[in-house]
This record gives C-alpha cells, sequence and structure tokens, in this order.
C-alpha cells in the first residue's frame, strides 16, 4: 500500500491524528499504540509527521485501523500543530488528505512549561544547522527572553545544565514570560501555537470528526485512558495495556538513568520549581483558562 502513495498523485488518504502541544504526552501514548497494534500491522518505522516532511518522505498506511475509518488507506501520524478546520494539517505532495479521527493529549501548562525548558536541553542542539540558530535568535529567545539570562549558552553547556541547576529567579522569570505572552512559547510558535489555541482548536476537531481527548495527568493514574483511542483499531483493550506495562517499564529505565526526553513522568510538579509568588501570578492572571480547559483543580492547590 505504501507503493500506492508514490505511484499515484491523486491517491486520497484518510489520516487519524495522535496530537498535542509539545511536551504533552504525544510520543507517550503514540508508541504505546504502536507497541500495541504490532501484530495488527501498525508500522514501527517512524510516523512522526515533521520527520516525514522534511525527508520529503509518504505517511505508511496503518493496516491496524479498522474498516470503518478506513474507506481508503489510513495513516496515523504524530503532529504538534493546532487543529485547522479549513485546511489540511499537513500537505504531501500528490495526495490529498482526509482528517478521519484524532487522540488529543494535553497537560497542564506549568508543568508543560517545565518540560519544554528541560527538553531545549538536547533539542538545542538540533538547531545547530538551521537559520534561526545561526542568526543568534533561538539562543535569544530561549536564554535571554524566555529565561532572563544575562548570557547566552553553548551545546554542551546547556545540556548539562537540569532544572535543579537553574536557579529559581530564572524560572520564575519563564513563568511569568510565558504568562504575559499568552501561554506562548516563543520557539515552538511557528509549529504548535500558543497552548491556549491548540487546545481550543482541537476542542473544535470533535464538530468534524472522531476524536478523543485525553489528559496527561489522568494517563499518569489510570491506565484505562490509554485504551480510549484503541476505539480506531482492530487491537484491544488487553493488547494496549500490555503495551503500556512494557512500555512504562523502559521509560522508567530512562528517567533513572538521567534521560532528558523521559524526565519526569509526574504530574504537578511545577511546585518544585517555581516559588508560590510566581505561582499565585500564574493562576491570577490566568484562572478563567485554567478552569476552562479542565485545570480548576489546579487554583485550589496553591
Amino acid at each position: 500500500m505504501l507503493r500506492i502513495f508514490k505511484e499515484h498523485s491523486n491517491q486520497k488518504i484518510n489520516v487519524i491524528w495522535v496530537a498535542s502541544y509539545p511536551r504533552s504526552g504525544n510520543t507517550w501514548v503514540n508508541t504505546v499504540l504502536k507497541r500495541a497494534g504490532k501484530n495488527y500491522g501498525f508500522p514501527q518505522d517512524n510516523n512522526d509527521v515533521y520527520k516525514i516532511l522534511a525527508e520529503k518522505g509518504k505517511p505508511e498506511v496503518c493496516s491496524a485501523v479498522r474498516e470503518k475509518y478506513a474507506d481508503n488507506p489510513c495513516s496515523v501520524l504524530k503532529t504538534h500543530s493546532p487543529y485547522n478546520p479549513e485546511s489540511e494539517l499537513h500537505k504531501f505532495g500528490g495526495i490529498s488528505i482526509k482528517n478521519t479521527g484524532f487522540i488529543h493529549v494535553y497537560r497542564n501548562p506549568l508543568d508543560v512549561l517545565l518540560s519544554y525548558i528541560n527538553f531545549s536541553r538536547g533539542q538545542y542542539q538540533n538547531y545547530r544547522n538551521t537559520k534561526r540558530y545561526k542568526r543568534g535568535k533561538y539562543k535569544k529567545a530561549l536564554f535571554i527572553d524566555i529565561l532572563d539570562f544575562q548570557h547566552t549558552y553553548e551545546i554542551d553547556e546547556w545540556k548539562s545544565m537540569s532544572l535543579d541547576l537553574i536557579p529559581q529567579r530564572n524560572l520564575d522569570h519563564a513563568l511569568d514570560y510565558f504568562s504575559d505572552h499568552g501561554l506562548d512559547i516563543k520557539t515552538l510558535s511557528d509549529m504548535a501555537g500558543s497552548w491556549i489555541t491548540h487546545i481550543e482548536s482541537w476542542k473544535k476537531a470533535h464538530l468534524n470528526m472522531k476524536g478523543f481527548s485525553i489528559r496527561y495527568e489522568d494517563c499518569l493514574v489510570d491506565r484505562e485512558q490509554f485504551v480510549t483511542g484503541a476505539e480506531f483499531f482492530k487491537f484491544g483493550r488487553e493488547d494496549v495495556l500490555n503495551a503500556l506495562e512494557a512500555f512504562n517499564k523502559k521509560v522508567r529505565e530512562f528517567s533513572s538513568s538521567g534521560s532528558i526526553f523521559y524526565n519526569k513522568m509526574e504530574a504537578y510538579y511545577f511546585f518544585k520549581y517555581f516559588s508560590r509568588g510566581a505561582i499565585q501570578r500564574f493562576m491570577d492572571k490566568n484562572e478563567g483558562i485554567l478552569r476552562d480547559n479542565g485545570y480548576s483543580s489546579l487554583l485550589e492547590m496553591i
């Protein structure tokens, strides 16, 4: 089926999106689904839409999708883009996309910000060859604007700087900056928009196609959250739960070895890093946003 995409310029495919704002659990959920569907025809190769586009590749057909969602060949793709009902999320040359379904994962914005700052230690080196990096824009955005350092860091130096080594004053500045700029992380804007616009866009996606929204925090305490998205696939509950247990074991090993990608796997760990004053300012300014997006409980934690 993959050959079809390459040979016919008018090919139409269905897509089920695994979507999230960056650092919200997308890779976790996506990997569990891939493991659960391994024996049902779920492709084990890369399905990150940005890597596929960068390599000028084509989406791979996922034969693990149930027939009711596959009137055309169907792919399952991972994205961090907001949903836009007026246009295709991503375009592949010669292929028409039909948005068929989605699994949207979301996470509270304070943990998202911390996770992003930590993840930037690994992401930073990926920017080395970009125009933005060479012109100093990425460095300035991350180190000067967001974190309020007096100088920028080089890759190896920043990679060794864990969250525990960043002064609280700088983390508090990052939280204030995040809040003052509409929950928009400057270095992620082009890809993902702001945390607010991203979540709001996927709420609207429910009007146009079948979809499920799950919270990262709920996934940590309730394994059944992962089963929700299995509605789209031929595999079942036990396949998902077994895949989850196997993958979580690996995640625990990554975390204990100091992994940057799977650093915390915790909910509401922002209390350990931001000051109470900074958290209060954030809550006061974003109370309505938090309530509207299912995080009213955060307001009661401070």
